[in-house]
């Protein structure tokens, strides 16, 4: 009896160390069924409530066997109780379900969210291109009538944002609207699955608005037809990130159109965020086509096929905090067209880092009619060769210095500081060096812009 006692003991000892033993301290890690980075241990220079609250929300994210834990608990609830018990989903309705289910306002972040992308629209447009951007509306803005009883979503900090946007002289679309209309006779949201996004067929509808806008300006860019796809239906038998069974058939369209993937060639040389990096490269047959570069999330990345034949090349990156390097992606793509999508949910500091926003700066665009004062310097080029993309990095630059160009023959780019060093990257292609390359900066607090021959430093 005694070593039966002894047992137990040592069992449930065991059962309530392994959770810590497992303890996830994985820095930057994203949680499949929360949608989220997990919380990061807090810095312990000042302990006070706010520092034993991050604690134990640090604590409570990275304990082991967390995500497992998590949907035993919510498959027994489903099958005993009817009740839907997710971090990320929540039962509407009729079975509906949804995702992230919050109200949102309109506050200094979406101020300065909309700031910024009126930063980026005067950037675009002064290289000669065009900007637009594409709203896409959660489940929640669609499908009101089945939301859980006694929730009320209330659009307005959307509608305010939009109204900012239009004060801005920014080109976009709202697809809640065309989608709420389509919605009262066709499933443009699956009822359970995926409850985060549209579905193909939504998809279809609401990235053809999106085409039918650009289409005013660009006659050459068409919207599709659904003859373009092959359209078929596919039984998905869980909610995604977890194991929450649903069993629900969706349509799928494959686009008929071939394409040329280029992404596996540029993916390890092109910069992104580690946590937003998706990235996609296609070029259609039509050479006559304008080029495009998306900033998308999730409501398009893997959806490629939509407008994978509308462009000549239609360059794909993750949206989120890339948006904010429009000049990094301007430069080696120098793309006709450039798109901003965003889901409605994804606006908040999360995705969208408020200081990321505040600290964005983007040259002014220059022409050949400046002029300019000669300065010399010491300001040198490294150049980095790689496979598809080529960087050069900049030696010598003075402190002081606002704003910052290479000029190769008639082109000018912009330099960047990124990662701690101001450098510029180029496709291969289009980097010709022939000894006459000039930087040409601008200092702080001196509206004159000056210029230098600028040598390759070679390796020593």
């Amino acid at each position: 009896m005694k070593h039966l006692k002894i047992f137990f003991i040592l069992l449930f000892s065991v059962i309530l160390l392994l959770p810590l033993a497992f303890f996830n301290r994985q820095p930057n890690y994203i949680s499949e069924i929360d949608n989220r980075k997990l919380a990061e241990f807090p810095k312990l220079d000042k302990i006070n409530s706010e520092t034993i609250k991050d604690m134990y929300k640090y604590v409570n994210d990275r304990v082991g066997f967390r995500e497992e834990i998590i949907q035993s608990y919510g498959i027994l609830n489903n099958r005993l109780f009817d009740i839907l018990v997710h971090p990320a989903y929540v039962y509407g309705q009729d079975g509906y379900v949804y995702f992230g289910m919050y109200q949102k306002n309109y506050d200094e972040h979406t101020r300065q969210f909309t700031k910024s992308l009126k930063e980026v629209k005067d950037y675009v447009e002064s290289r000669g291109g065009k900007f637009y951007v594409l709203i896409n509306p959660e489940k929640t803005s669609v499908y009101t009538e089945y939301l859980p009883r006694g929730v009320n979503y209330n659009r307005t900090w959307i509608q305010l944002i939009e109204k900012d946007l239009k004060h801005y002289g920014i080109n976009f679309i709202d697809n809640t609207e065309e989608l709420k209309k389509r919605s009262s006779i066709e499933q443009v949201y699956n009822r359970q699955y995926d409850a985060g996004h549209w579905n193909d067929l939504g998809a279809f509808y609401g990235v053809n608005n999106l085409l039918q806008l650009i289409e005013k300006d660009d006659y050459r860019v068409k919207p599709h037809i659904k003859e373009d796809f092959e359209i078929t239906q596919e039984i998905k038998k869980y909610l995604p990130t977890s194991k929450f069974e649903v069993n629900e058939a969706v349509p799928v369209f494959n686009l008929k159109q071939s394409y040329e993937d280029l992404t596996k060639k540029y993916d390890k040389e092109i910069y992104r965020d580690a946590q937003q990096n998706h990235f996609s490269y296609i070029k259609s047959d039509n050479s006559e086509l304008p080029k495009a570069l998306v900033f998308q999330g999730s409501y398009l990345n893997g959806r490629e096929k939509y407008l994978a034949d509308r462009f000549s090349e239609y360059i794909a990156v993750h949206n989120y905090q890339n948006i904010f390097d429009i000049d990094y992606y301007y430069n080696i793509f120098q793309t006709d067209i450039v798109v901003f999508e965003v889901a409605e949910y994804t606006i908040n500091n999360v995705y969208f880092d408020m200081a990321k926003m505040k600290n964005m700066k983007l040259n002014p665009t220059l022409t050949n009619d400046y002029i300019y004062t000669e300065e010399k310097n010491n300001i040198k080029y490294s150049l980095e060769k790689g496979d598809f993309i080529d960087k050069l990095v900049f030696s010598g630059v003075p402190e002081n210095i606002e704003y910052i160009y290479f000029k190769i023959g008639n082109k000018i780019y912009d330099i960047k500081y990124i990662d701690g060093k101001y450098s510029l990257s180029i496709k291969s292609e289009s980097l010709v060096i022939n000894g006459d390359e000039e930087i040409i900066f601008k200092k702080n607090d001196d509206n004159r812009y000056y210029k230098s021959k600028v040598k390759e430093e070679k390796n020593k």
